[in-house]
């Protein structure tokens, strides 16, 4: 069983099958179950989008503070340490988070 075109061959480069269009638009016998699949689709992008984002912006602020994520456990492991003697751990890395950030992402002066 073949697919009918519902546009002229003409439109469509060379390389484009046109039932291939019919097909992603919703026209022809395979479009309702594309449709069906693409809207069950929306449930694990907007389940996983939630914990992507989250993890973007803990990274965001690790850079802000001129660390990665091991170094953090490192420093905090520092910290706690020179806490307990008295002292205070400074990240010698740490250049403040405004040129922390331009300089992680290489904009600004010399950029």
């Amino acid at each position: 069983m073949t697919v009918e075109a519902s546009h002229s061959p003409d439109l469509y480069p060379p390389f484009v099958d046109p039932r291939a269009c019919d097909v992603l638009c919703g026209r022809g016998r395979f479009g309702p179950a594309f449709v069906a699949s693409r809207s069950t689709a929306t449930v694990p992008v907007l389940t996983c989008s939630l914990p992507v984002q989250v993890m973007g912006l803990w990274q965001l602020w690790l850079i802000s503070l001129g660390e990665s994520a091991v170094e953090s456990h490192d420093n905090d492991y520092y910290r706690k340490t020179a806490k307990s003697l008295g002292r205070t751990f400074r990240n010698p890395y740490n250049l403040g988070r405004k040129a922390n950030l331009t300089e992680f992402f290489n904009v600004g002066e010399g950029g």
